[in-house]
């Protein structure tokens, strides 16, 4: 049987402390990225925009969905990046999309 002593118990114990917090932030960051994807996606449905603006950093991939019956293209009025072949209309709840990357 192994005793444990007082130093070797508050050892133990920040181990296991240090253990969980790194835990914790690594699901985080996951989280943080899972939730910025999610951010830079816009979704075309009945001739609208969801959501209607964004904002996203220098070279960040932007996901378009298009989700009416008509196809749609994308266009930067600022030329910022070229135009897009015309997006597939929605087909069996296809969310690949088309991505575009910002210039930096």
């Amino acid at each position: 049987m192994i005793t444990l002593t007082s130093k070797n118990k508050i050892a133990a114990l920040l181990c296991g402390i240090v253990f969980l917090n790194l835990s914790l932030f690594a699901l985080g960051g996951e989280m943080k990225n899972a939730d910025s994807t999610k951010q830079n996606r816009i979704e075309i449905k009945d001739f609208a925009f969801n959501p209607q603006s964004i904002t996203v950093k220098s070279g960040a991939k932007v996901t378009w969905i298009n989700r009416d019956e008509e196809p749609h293209t994308i266009v930067s009025v600022e030329k910022q990046f070229k135009k897009s072949t015309a997006l597939d209309t929605d087909q069996d709840g296809d969310d690949r999309g088309r991505e575009v990357v910002r210039p930096d």
